[in-house]
């Protein structure tokens, strides 16, 4: 598991200023999550996790902000009412079982919001948590993930 750690977090050092730079950070802090969850020794990785995710949600509010200006989509589907026929999830709930590099950046947002939030939690910062969800719903108020 360490050795994972290492090679996600020498990829996501690789990746510094180029276009998957937040998919390197988010990859590199799930892991960190999933080994916090897994070995449970008093959260090791949780300040690292909180600094990587922080920072891919910022380089994706960039991308949002970039994208918004420029009046490109920022959603897989064109409207939050649109449902994905086989699965019936409505909004971003569309894109809950994508990939990454297949999400929408609002879809990315929204699961490094939610995945930021979870390592609040289990650090016991409660309201920072709180805060994370709401910035999630503010893109979509039924994301599943965030209520």
């Amino acid at each position: 598991m360490e050795a994972t750690i290492k090679t996600l977090k020498s990829q996501y050092e690789a990746s510094r200023n180029t276009p998957s730079e937040y998919l390197s950070a988010m990859h590199y802090a799930d892991f960190l999550k999933h080994r916090d969850v897994t070995i449970h020794d008093g959260g090791t990785h949780q300040m690292e996790a909180i600094s990587v995710y922080t920072h891919a949600t910022n380089l994706m509010e960039d991308i949002w902000r970039t994208k918004m200006a420029r009046g490109e989509e920022t959603r897989s589907l064109s409207s939050p009412d649109d449902v994905l026929p086989d699965r019936g999830y409505v909004g971003l709930n569309a894109e809950l079982f994508f990939d990454y590099e297949s999400k929408s950046i609002e879809g990315m947002l929204c699961t490094a919001y939610t995945s930021l939030g979870k390592v609040y939690f289990m650090s016991n910062m409660f309201e920072r948590a709180v805060e994370c969800y709401e910035e999630c719903l503010s893109y979509d108020r039924d994301y599943l993930d965030a209520l």
